[in-house]
């Protein structure tokens, strides 16, 4: 245990000294029969007002101070910890850049709480593995690692994703015509991972048995953004005929959270925001 660990500790534990006169009064049982005689007792144990002031400011004066003392401490220790791990996920050959409250470091994000030495890991700023403490580099290299296990486990197979996200555009495209809405082939990215999910379901389903256990029942926002990096990144291997691409939007759209992050496959490549799915010039109608 640290010095300023200690001293933390040895603070709180004073005022949880000082306190206790207080805390025994506030356990009465009021509607005990011997309520009286228990309060009687207990007031006569509390310290006089002023000096019991006079003590809490004190007190309260050092456990800012151990507070204070303990953060910097940690997050010195934080810092040490943090350098570790970039270097060794550069002797690994992984891109790392920094970024405000972490680091990119291949496919995921690092963000970090020094103060608390917490971190957590993101993919396209969606959380994978929510903030855990750590207390070293083995602590952060196993967060990281459940992070990548999570992507593994939903990748989809290449001809899957060009499936699968084919059917889905048509089918979100064909239901915009019918409604009459403007501009139907330009599908919402929102409405397009709706319709994904469901497009999974019948894939998983063709030809088999009806009530088969299906592996994507659940598909977080991040198992999709990362299969839809995957599928802008197989480029000429998806069929010119069934080619999709993404594009922006208006500030408005965006505001309205009706927009994604990609592009987090690289920590050399800047994370976009799109709004919309389209088919490329030369898709199928």
């Amino acid at each position: 245990m640290s010095e300023e660990t200690r001293t933390l500790k040895g603070e709180s534990t004073r005022f949880n000294q000082l306190l206790l006169p207080l805390a025994a009064v506030a356990k009465i049982n009021i509607n005990s029969l011997e309520a009286l005689d228990q309060i009687d007792a207990a007031l006569e144990k509390l310290p006089d007002g002023e000096m019991f002031g006079r003590a809490l400011e004190e007190v309260k004066t050092s456990l800012r101070r151990a507070v204070e003392g303990t953060r910097t401490e940690r997050s010195q220790a934080f810092g040490r910890i943090e350098a570790d791990y970039i270097r060794a996920a550069r002797e690994a050959g992984l891109s790392a850049r920094e970024v405000q409250n972490g680091w990119r470091v291949g496919k995921l994000e690092m963000q970090h709480r020094r103060a608390q030495s917490q971190v957590r890991f993101l993919y396209n700023h969606e959380v994978l593995v929510d903030w855990k403490p750590i207390r070293g580099l083995d602590d952060v290299q196993q967060r990281e690692q459940a992070a990548e296990r999570r992507l593994a486990d939903v990748e989809l197979l290449s001809q899957t994703l060009i499936d699968v996200f084919w059917d889905a555009y048509g089918q979100v495209r064909e239901q915009r015509r019918r409604a009459e809405t403007a501009r139907p082939e330009m599908v919402p990215v929102l409405d397009f991972y709706r319709e994904v999910r469901s497009a999974l379901v019948r894939h998983e389903l063709a030809g088999q048995k009806p009530d088969r256990k299906l592996r994507y029942a659940e598909f977080p926002l991040w198992a999709f953004l990362y299969n839809l990096d995957r599928y802008r990144a197989l480029g000429v291997a998806v069929p010119a005929e069934r080619r999709l691409a993404l594009a922006t939007g208006s500030q408005k759209d965006v505001a309205a959270k009706r927009a994604v992050s990609v592009n987090g496959l690289d920590a050399d490549d800047d994370y976009k925001i799109m709004c919309y799915v389209q088919a490329q010039p030369g898709a199928g109608a």
